[in-house]
C-alpha cells in the first residue's frame, strides 16, 4: 500500500506543524484523531496547492539556470571551470524568475557574464559582480539592488509574495513555506 509523505513546514496555532505525517491514501494513520487528521488534510492540501502555483513542474534548478545563461566561474571556482559551480553559494528555486530578469537586464547592458558570488545572505539575495567599480556601467548596479530588494518580498523556496522572517536564521518565505529550509 502506497504511503504519500510530505515535507512542508507551515504555521498553525501558534507552532510549528511539519507536514511530513504518513498518509495511507488520505485514511487515518494509527495515533491520531480524526478532528487533528481533517485539520491536517486541509494543511496538507493548502500547502500543496500553494507550492504547485509559485513553482510550475520541471522548474528549473539552480545549476540549470546557471547552464542557461552561461555564467562564468565564481571566486572560488577555477578560471578553468567553464560555468559556477554553487561553491561560492547557491539559492532557492523561487528566486530564480529575480535572476532571470537582472540577468537579462545586465546582459542587455552589455554585461559579460562574469560573476564573483550568487547566494542568500540574511534572508535576501546577494549577487556579486567579478568587476571593478570602474568597468561596469552604473545602471548594473541599480539592476542588482532592485532585484536584491525585491529577494525580500519573494518566497526564496517557491517564490510567492513571502516577507523577511528573523529568529536564528533569517530567511524570505511565504505563509505556507515558513520554518522550511530551502533544500527541503
Amino acid at each position: 500500500m502506497p504511503v504519500a509523505v510530505l515535507s512542508i513546514r507551515h504555521r498553525t496555532s501558534n507552532r510549528n506543524h511539519r507536514c511530513a505525517r504518513p498518509t495511507t491514501r488520505g485514511r487515518p494513520t494509527a495515533g491520531t484523531t480524526g478532528r487533528h487528521q481533517m485539520r491536517a488534510r486541509r494543511q496538507h492540501v493548502q500547502c500543496a496547492l500553494a507550492m504547485a502555483a509559485a513553482i510550475p513542474p520541471g522548474a528549473d534548478t539552480f545549476a540549470q539556470w546557471v547552464d542557461r545563461w552561461a555564467i562564468g566561474p565564481g571566486m572560488n571556482d577555477r578560471r578553468s571551470q567553464r560555468r559556477y559551480t554553487g561553491n561560492d553559494g547557491t539559492v532557492g528555486r523561487g528566486w530564480l524568475p529575480l535572476l532571470d530578469r537582472l540577468a537579462s537586464q545586465l546582459v542587455m547592458a552589455g554585461w559579460d557574464r562574469s560573476i564573483a558570488q550568487i547566494k542568500e545572505k540574511f534572508g535576501t539575495l546577494r549577487f556579486y559582480l567579478d568587476t571593478t567599480p570602474a568597468h561596469r556601467d552604473a545602471t548594473w548596479d541599480a539592476f542588482v539592488r532592485e532585484a536584491e530588494s525585491a529577494s525580500a518580498r519573494t518566497c526564496e523556496r517557491c517564490g510567492a509574495p513571502g516577507t523577511l522572517r528573523g529568529g536564528n536564521w533569517y530567511m524570505t518565505r511565504c505563509d505556507g513555506c515558513v520554518g522550511t529550509r530551502t533544500w527541503e
